[in-house]
């Protein structure tokens, strides 16, 4: 007789998440490899181990309790209460992360206030030093307007011998 798993077994064997074999389950449930007793589905386990081989690995193996505390009946499963545990669950983290971020960023501000207080201070008693070089941003401005005006002249002075009559 063939042998059949539960799907909290299955998981075990072949290290698959509980949605992937309910999915399996919910696909061939009209097949002779899945049957569902008492409202549990069960696996062939050959049928299993054909679809999903086992792959000998050095991490450690998946277990139940690796879904975070949230918990789902084998039978008639209800996808989205699970779904809205989840998502409650993110959008409690969601708002804790902006609780902190936002008390980071009330401190680093009160932090820059105090910074630019100080170096007001510190400011006044230095001298300022005049620029010698020009920056960057006024040097490639030169460069476009030095550019620009030299084409303008070039046109204008093959247009002046042109309209001379003076061959190009």
């Amino acid at each position: 007789m063939d042998e059949f798993l539960s799907v909290k077994d299955a998981i075990l064997l072949v290290n698959k998440s509980h949605t992937t074999l309910y999915r399996l389950c919910q696909k061939f449930n009209d097949t002779p490899y899945i049957k569902k007793e008492d409202g549990k589905f069960l696996i062939n386990k050959d049928f299993l181990l054909a679809k999903y081989p086992i792959i000998e690995s050095k991490d450690e193996p998946f277990e139940l309790s690796d879904t975070e505390g949230i918990t789902v009946d084998d039978s008639e499963t209800n996808y989205e209460e699970v779904l809205q545990q989840e998502l409650e669950t993110k959008d409690e983290t969601d708002t804790n992360y902006e609780k902190v971020l936002q008390q980071e960023m009330t401190e680093a501000q009160t932090n820059e206030k105090a910074t630019n207080e100080t170096s007001e201070e510190t400011v006044e008693e230095e001298i300022e030093e005049p620029e010698i070089l020009p920056s960057a941003d006024e040097s490639i401005l030169e460069t476009v307007i030095g550019v620009g005006l030299g084409t303008v002249l070039i046109v204008a002075f093959i247009w002046f011998l042109y309209a001379n009559g003076s061959a190009v």
